[in-house]
């Protein structure tokens, strides 16, 4: 089980990109010439409780996307969001035709979509977020930990959780600046 807390890592490499504000992938865009979004699945449910408190879903189904972020052909960060399936057709309806496009162009263009406090997980390599992580990226890293971020959006009453997953290659590319928040294009 991952340990979640709101308190920002302050000794990795990893910690301003952990931190920025905003859409990932514009981030990753300014650090690198071509940024992919790779559909892994999409609409499959998944039964992790601690996804289903965030959302506030019990036992109902929930809607999953999962996606590698490739910047220059390198696989940098695995993220799935999921939502209650019922919000699939409704305030969260746009999820279900984004395809190889970013989640940010969801979350970071309506103005009535809002991020709680982001939450931040060092990720032992024994974890099934990590295992899963190293398998949709496809290469094997080091065995020391690897973070994670975990974001809640709401849009009116409905939740949708994010997890991000960072290879350690992502220390290597230069972040943008962690207090500027953004508010340009995705």
């Amino acid at each position: 089980m991952a340990v979640w807390s709101s308190r920002r890592p302050n000794t990795c490499a990893l910690r301003r990109w952990l931190a920025a504000p905003g859409s990932l992938t514009a981030h990753l865009r300014r650090s690198a010439e071509r940024v992919e979004v790779d559909l892994r699945r999409q609409g499959s449910p998944i039964g992790r409780p601690s996804v289903a408190r965030l959302l506030r879903a019990g036992r109902a189904t929930r809607h999953l996307r999962e996606v590698v972020l490739r910047a220059d052909g390198f696989p940098l960060v695995h993220a799935w969001s999921a939502v209650h399936v019922a919000a699939t057709c409704g305030p969260w309806r746009a999820l279900r035709g984004l395809g190889h496009r970013p989640l940010a162009e969801v979350l970071f263009r309506h103005p009535r979509i809002r991020r709680a406090s982001m939450q931040w997980s060092k990720l032992r390599p024994a974890h099934p977020l990590r295992r899963r992580a190293t398998a949709a990226w496809g290469r094997e890293y080091p065995e020391g930990p690897c973070w994670a971020r975990r974001s809640v959006f709401t849009r009116g009453d409905l939740r949708l959780v994010l997890i991000e997953v960072f290879s350690p290659e992502v220390a290597l590319r230069r972040p943008c600046p962690a207090r500027t928040p953004w508010r340009g294009r995705q």
